[in-house]
């Protein structure tokens, strides 16, 4: 599974392996506690991009008109 996240592919895609593995031991092989040890996949949380008052304010700036303005304003 690590492997999956090494080669550039998705956390969901990563996840399915394990989804697998977590059905056949819960539900085939009744035996849960070995899961304990088996890595989880997850996805890296990025901040949002956020304008810093400067770069709203030249936005709102070069809006043509009044109506250019209260669309951005909206936004």
């Amino acid at each position: 599974m690590l492997e999956i996240l090494h080669r550039g592919l998705s956390t969901s895609y990563a996840r399915q392996p394990r989804a697998v593995l977590v059905v056949i031991c819960e539900s085939v092989l009744r035996q849960s506690e070995k899961l304990a040890d088996l890595p989880s996949a997850k996805g890296e949380k990025g901040l949002p991009v956020v304008l810093s008052r400067e770069e709203v304010g030249r936005l709102l700036e070069s809006a043509p008109g009044f109506m250019g303005e209260a669309l951005l304003a909206v936004i």
